[in-house]
């Protein structure tokens, strides 16, 4: 497990940085901007099987009469 970090502030990542958080294991290429950055980095990382699928529950037919 390699954790992901988002949306962290400029001062956090300083700190981080001095507390020698960042390894060759946990990188800085593992900060994102946001969560969804995030989230799609990591279903990539997965691979296409694990990106969820989903139907359209619904009905978006139009009958409108004059």
């Amino acid at each position: 497990m390699r954790p992901c970090l988002a949306s962290c502030q400029a001062c956090v990542v300083e700190q981080l940085d001095r507390g020698d958080f960042f390894s060759h294991v946990i990188t800085k290429s593992h900060l994102f901007a946001t969560v969804h950055d995030a989230v799609l980095y990591c279903l990539r990382k997965r691979g296409p099987s694990a990106a969820p699928s989903y139907d359209c529950a619904l009905d978006m037919t139009c009958n409108t009469h004059l």
